[in-house]
């Protein structure tokens, strides 16, 4: 789906690309130090990661789709 939405920016499409990398890198070292903060010795940490991305993914769908996920159309 990136690689759709960066077809139409022509010549500058592999800078548009590096730009994406560059601050999905970002977002996952954040989200990570935060995990590595929160470490006591056990997996909850990384298993609330998980819940909460899930569940912001999810929100994220609902609110966007806007009930045409399971719709006729």
């Amino acid at each position: 789906a990136r690689s759709i939405s960066i077809l139409a920016l022509g010549e500058v499409a592999g800078t548009a690309a590096a730009i994406i990398g560059a601050f999905s890198l970002l977002g996952a070292s954040i989200i990570g130090t935060i995990t590595d903060g929160l470490f006591d010795g056990t997996v909850t940490p990384m298993i609330s990661t998980f819940f909460l991305g899930s569940l912001g993914a999810l929100i994220i769908i609902v609110v966007t789709e806007r009930g045409r996920l399971f719709g006729d159309t």
